[in-house]
């Protein structure tokens, strides 16, 4: 009977050792799964705070999106775009050097430049990256005042219309008085015309005089941004009352 019971026993545990270790390759690959849904939780958890800490943050610390010609700083929003085509307006530098120190001829260039031309105040200013050094005299250390490049261009291009304008209408006059500003123009729009270099597919003149071959560059589209958003935002973003070119 023992001996009988023995076997029994013996075939017995043969039978449910499999069993056992069957049971334990069971545990083992649901605690498995619980830990892989544990980590997909964690990562779904980590994503969750890190997607709210970014949509609390001020859209200027952020990286901000790079565009040609564009602000690095993190200052301005994004403006809309434009195909543009050049038309000829004589009036900005008239034939006559006389008529550019006309009041008609001052209002034409002060309509297309914002008040304040473009100098802004900037509150917060650790919010943004790159700035530069602020210009002196105005504002404070928490809200520095800057200015922009469209309107320092067309401050130049004006101060050398001027200049020409001034020596055409008196050839023996000294012209510009401040010939180091001048100089200073010239230098910055070249470097301002490179850096945007504008592609513009441009055709046949339709303005010059007979005989004269080229392109007065009238017909050309130009991708552009949008100038009555960029004067709107930065007349309502002014430092300044005064209004100057």
């Amino acid at each position: 009977m023992n001996k009988e019971a023995d076997e029994e026993a013996d075939e017995n545990g043969r039978r449910h050792k499999p069993n056992s270790e069957t049971n334990r390759g069971w545990r083992e690959a649901c605690r498995a799964a619980l830990l892989t849904r544990r980590s997909l939780v964690d990562v779904v958890l980590l994503a969750t705070v890190l997607w709210l800490v970014l949509a609390r943050e001020p859209s200027s610390t952020r990286t901000c999106p790079r565009e040609v010609v564009g602000d690095v700083t993190g200052v301005f929003p994004q403006f809309s775009q434009r195909i543009v085509t050049f038309k000829h307006d004589p009036d900005f530098v008239p034939e006559d050097g006389r008529k550019f120190f006309t009041n008609e001829t001052k209002q034409k260039w002060l309509d297309i430049v914002p008040q304040g031309l473009g100098w802004i105040k900037l509150d917060h200013p650790q919010q943004y990256q790159d700035l530069p050094e602020p210009i002196k005299d105005f504002g404070g250390p928490d809200q520095p005042v800057f200015t922009t490049s469209v309107t320092h261009q067309l401050h130049c291009l004006y101060g050398i219309a001027e200049a020409y304008s001034g020596l055409k209408a008196d050839p023996s006059g000294h012209g510009e008085r401040m010939p180091w500003h001048v100089n200073h123009c010239f230098d910055y729009l070249r470097q301002s015309i490179m850096c945007a270099g504008d592609l513009a597919v441009e055709g046949q003149e339709k303005t010059f005089p007979d005989g004269i071959v080229g392109s007065d560059g009238w017909d050309g589209k130009h991708l552009c941004r949008d100038y009555g958003e960029i004067y709107e935002y930065l007349e309502e973003h002014r430092a300044t009352e005064d209004h100057w070119i």
